[in-house]
């Protein structure tokens, strides 16, 4: 894109970071998120929720909260999907931890005043089976 003298917008980062989530590269949708930052480009909920997706599907938790958090950091506030993000990176982790801190992500949500629906809390019972966790 650059090479054709065209200007990349949030949109297109975006889109980038979210095709890497797809197939599970955290290093290059962080790669393109730092690229976007250094352009002076503002990330969008959208852009985090895509980075926190590329965690949770390469089942990165440490990355999928530090991308939540760096979120908050920016002034951008969370909403469903990224906190449902971040509870499907709990359940790939697998384990008991990975159904606590689900559930630990479910009451920040509810805290936050996000209004759990049927995909946050599928999120949360995937990760409770996958623990053997049936309560």
């Amino acid at each position: 894109m650059r090479k054709k003298g065209l200007q990349a917008s949030v949109a297109s980062f975006t889109a980038v970071i979210d095709a890497c989530a797809k197939s599970g590269d955290v290093p290059r949708a962080e790669h393109w998120l730092e690229q976007m930052l250094q352009d002076g480009l503002e990330p969008t909920v959208v852009t985090f929720g895509a980075m926190i997706d590329a965690c949770a599907k390469a089942g990165n938790l440490a990355r999928a909260e530090f991308w939540h958090e760096k979120m908050g950091e920016n002034g951008i506030e969370p909403n469903a999907h990224s906190y449902s993000a971040v509870i499907n990176a709990c359940a790939k982790a697998g384990g008991t931890g990975g159904a606590e801190a689900a559930e630990q992500w479910l009451d920040r949500s509810e805290k936050a005043g996000i209004v759990s629906d049927v995909v946050l809390y599928s999120g949360v019972i995937d990760a409770c089976g996958k623990a053997g966790d049936a309560e």
